[in-house]
């Protein structure tokens, strides 16, 4: 059921924990995702000329796509009640003359086998927390939260983030997603799911594709409305004019992108795809942009 390659991060999966303060030493038994996290949001927003550890409040809101499908956290914790539980129902079963001393050295056995677990590490492992750290260490004063859209979190973050602009929720919004590292229990979910490609190499766009790659990754965005960034001399990297995510059809979110844009289709030069070397997925995209700008080019 797995796949015979994926895009993972290996070294780049780290932080530096001097950089981000961290009170305590990390240990295994932990959300390594949230430090992940934190991390990439103090890179943005230093790269921004922000200070992550200011103690002056800032009017900024944390919106972050995030589906933890399992973290170190909670499968410790997981191990130290459920599954012990399990496993010495079983050894019951099968030593049932065994004395209660020998089970229990055999429990305490398991138990020192575990990372320790602590409320530290408990908190940290629940999704809705790493929004919230990465506010709380930057003195965001606005709204924390985490978005779970699978495949769409991170662009529900960057709308959520863009409403708190416009709305004057606030003058930073600080935006991004997280694509947890892959792992056994995470692949065998997916492989009875999503196509996995036969082969090594993603094929998108491309007839003899066979399916995708699994990958993981994060990334953040620092946003401002553009006055504010003009203003302020902000070196600026993009201009977002519009997000369209939905059901619909791919020509259908295009064509509501481009009129919430106010860009008329045929000055559009350039569109990414997403090239997910899934057949069906990849022609549903070809056919939306060939039905847009088919005739103009």
């Amino acid at each position: 059921p797995y796949p015979t390659a994926g895009g993972q991060l290996r070294d780049l999966y780290a932080c530096v924990p001097r950089d981000i303060t961290f009170p305590r030493q990390i240990n295994a038994g932990e959300n390594q995702d949230l430090y992940f996290a934190v991390q990439l949001a103090f890179d943005a927003l230093v790269d921004a000329g922000m200070r992550p550890h200011t103690t002056d409040p800032v009017n900024g809101t944390v919106r972050l796509g995030y589906a933890p499908p399992f973290s170190a956290s909670t499968v410790n914790w997981l191990e130290h009640t459920f599954f012990i539980d399990q496993t010495m129902d079983i050894i019951r079963r099968f030593f049932h003359a065994a004395p209660d001393e020998a089970l229990g050295e055999v429990r305490n056995a398991l138990v020192d086998s575990l990372p320790s677990p602590d409320t530290t590490s408990f908190l940290a492992g629940l999704g809705h927390r790493v929004a919230g750290w990465i506010a709380r260490e930057c003195s965001f004063t606005g709204g924390a939260t985490t978005l779970d859209a699978g495949a769409l979190s991170g662009i529900a973050a960057l709308r959520a983030a863009m409403d708190d602009l416009r709305s004057g929720r606030a003058d930073v919004a600080l935006a991004g997603a997280l694509a947890s590292p892959l792992n056994r229990p995470l692949l065998e979910g997916l492989s009875g799911e999503v196509p996995f490609s036969t082969g090594s190499e993603l094929v998108p766009f491309n007839r003899d594709g066979t399916g995708t790659l699994p990958g993981e990754g994060g990334a953040f965005f620092v946003l401002k409305r553009e006055a504010d960034a003009l203003t302020a001399h902000d070196r600026v990297y993009a201009l977002i004019r519009s997000v369209a995510c939905g059901a619909q059809s791919s020509k259908e979110l295009l064509e509501t992108a481009a009129a919430r844009a106010n860009v008329p289709i045929k000055s559009i030069q350039l569109i990414e795809g997403d090239g997910c070397g899934i057949p069906e997925i990849d022609a549903e995209l070809i056919a939306g942009v060939q039905a847009l700008w088919g005739e103009h080019h």
